[in-house]
């Protein structure tokens, strides 16, 4: 077994990824623990291309001007993550997150946009 290459899911997620980012994102949320390493690379990855936000829940999307999120393994709250105009956002995970705190990353976004935010 060879601990350097990423597993099979980390693999599809990254290739996913790229693509997205490809299709015109505006920004990227990567969901997953904090001390997630393939959820860190995901962000590294995103953060080539687009202002990218590693965050553990929904509850990390403070609102449409603040968000908590990991960032080298420490935990930030930064100003204006969110764009005053339409954005597209880049949704993904860490292998290991799961469905339903993605689903509730998903559901805060569309609800920042709602309330004012452009998500």
């Amino acid at each position: 077994f060879d601990f350097a290459k990423p597993c099979p899911a980390t693999e599809a997620r990254q290739a996913a990824l790229r693509s997205v980012l490809r299709a015109g994102a505006d920004l990227a949320i990567v969901v997953g623990g904090r001390d997630s390493r393939n959820t860190a690379c995901l962000r590294a990855l995103a953060a080539h291309r687009v202002p990218a936000f590693h965050v553990e829940s929904a509850a990390d999307l403070l609102d449409a001007r603040l968000i908590r999120h990991v960032l080298r393994g420490r935990v930030r709250v930064s100003r204006d993550w969110l764009p005053d105009r339409s954005v597209r956002v880049a949704l993904t995970a860490g292998a290991s997150t799961p469905d339903d705190a993605i689903a509730a990353v998903a559901e805060r976004m569309r609800s920042l946009g709602e309330e004012g935010g452009s998500a």
